[in-house]
């Protein structure tokens, strides 16, 4: 276990120097798994590419979430979209409930957005939290004022 560990902790640390590395796993003579870690490859592969945009994608579709059942919840309508339902909800309760769901999702993809594109600036990061924030803010305020 102690050593799994310090082999993630190794890799994280040439991951925030800039160097990509890749582990393939090698079977020896006695069918044991022996890691093989290649070092200085270059973080502009088509793999790191296609890492960077899908990670921009999943943040910009998280972000139109956010704005748009905060809208939903700021609005504070009290009709109810599914009378028959099972659990019946306002609107504004409903869009409350899919941003408690989603949040820990979008704190994820904030922090990976940070760690991917590597911001050193305080300002950049609070740009890029900033949807994350939002939605605690809603989050606590249907918890406080509501329930």
């Amino acid at each position: 276990m102690l050593s799994s560990v310090s082999l993630l902790f190794w890799l994280w640390q040439n991951f925030e120097n800039g160097k990509m590395l890749s582990i393939k796993q090698i079977r020896n003579s006695a069918g044991c798994i022996k890691l093989e870690v290649a070092r200085n490859l270059d973080m502009n592969t088509k793999a790191n590419t296609f890492m960077k945009v899908l990670l921009t994608c999943i943040y910009v579709i998280g972000v139109a979430c956010v704005i748009y059942y905060s809208f939903m919840y700021i609005q504070h309508s009290t009709e109810i979209q599914n009378p028959e339902a099972m659990l019946p909800m306002m609107q504004y309760e409903t869009g409350a409930w899919i941003m408690m769901l989603g949040m820990p999702f979008m704190i994820a993809s904030c922090i990976s957005m940070i760690w991917i594109f590597k911001l050193k600036k305080t300002l950049g990061r609070l740009w890029l939290l900033l949807p994350a924030l939002i939605e605690i803010v809603v989050i606590a305020s249907y918890w406080i004022l509501e329930r």
